[in-house]
């Protein structure tokens, strides 16, 4: 008996040219993984995960399952079905992810529209929470700045902790 497994992922390399900085914008919906390699990303699609491998990643779209994303500036404004996995300079979550996210970074930021339905994990030199945390956060962080209310347990090592009003 012959057992055939078939995985699918659209991989897109633009490859790294200092001189022509080119921005992709990808707005298909994709049935599979979409894997990117290159400079600069605008992802407003569909895709079952997103892995990114670049500078900048602008995320304004769907994935079904993770982001997995490393690069310099990371905006994510999109929904994210199964958690986040990313590494960058600057990494800013503006919308809605569900399951457990591990970041790191020097300045993580979940913005007053931002929400994450899971676990936490994060270590960086600065964390702001300023949206909706429904889940333990566990943070390494030389400050901690939480300006909104965490539904779940804290687990903080940090130089600094600063609590807003709310």
């Amino acid at each position: 008996m012959l057992n055939a497994v078939s995985f699918a992922m659209v991989i897109q390399n633009d490859g790294y040219d200092e001189e022509n900085e080119e921005i992709r914008r990808v707005s298909n919906v994709f049935h599979e993984d979409y894997l990117f390699l290159g400079h600069e990303l605008n992802f407003s699609g569909e895709a079952e995960d997103l892995i990114f491998l670049g500078k900048r990643l602008s995320f304004s779209g769907i994935t079904k399952l993770g982001l997995f994303a490393l690069g310099e500036k990371l905006f994510l404004s999109g929904k994210i079905g199964n958690g986040v996995f990313a590494g960058g300079v600057n990494v800013l979550i503006d919308d809605s992810v569900t399951g457990n996210s591990f970041i790191g970074g020097k300045d993580i930021k979940l913005s007053e529209t931002g929400t994450v339905k899971g676990n936490l994990f994060a270590g960086c030199a600065r964390l702001t929470i300023d949206g909706t945390l429904n889940g333990d956060l566990f943070v390494g962080t030389g400050e901690l700045i939480i300006n909104s209310e965490i539904n779940g347990n804290v687990t903080a090592y940090s130089g600094r902790i600063t609590f807003g009003d709310k």
